[in-house]
C-alpha cells in the first residue's frame, strides 16, 4: 500500500513541467547542500520559528531556481 507522502509526491512529479523536473533531478543528485543553501535555509527556518511566516510556494521555486542556475 501506497503512503499518503509516496501518493501526493507522485502527484506532484506528475504535474511538473520537464523543466521543472530537470531542476529537481539535479537538485536531488547533489550529495550536499551548498553553504549558501545551508545559510539561506537556515535563516528562513529561523524566520519561521520567531514569526510562524512560512515563504510561498512561488518563492520557493524561486530561490531554488535562482541556487541551481547561479551564473558565477
Amino acid at each position: 500500500m501506497e503512503s499518503t507522502l509516496r501518493k501526493e509526491l507522485h502527484e506532484m512529479i506528475d504535474s511538473f513541467s520537464e523543466e521543472k523536473l530537470q531542476e529537481v533531478y539535479e537538485f536531488l543528485q547533489e550529495d550536499e547542500l551548498s553553504d549558501e543553501m545551508k545559510i539561506i535555509l537556515d535563516k528562513e527556518y529561523e524566520d519561521y520559528q520567531k514569526n510562524k511566516n512560512a515563504v510561498s510556494k512561488e518563492d520557493v521555486d524561486k530561490i531554488i531556481h535562482e541556487l541551481l542556475y547561479k551564473k558565477d
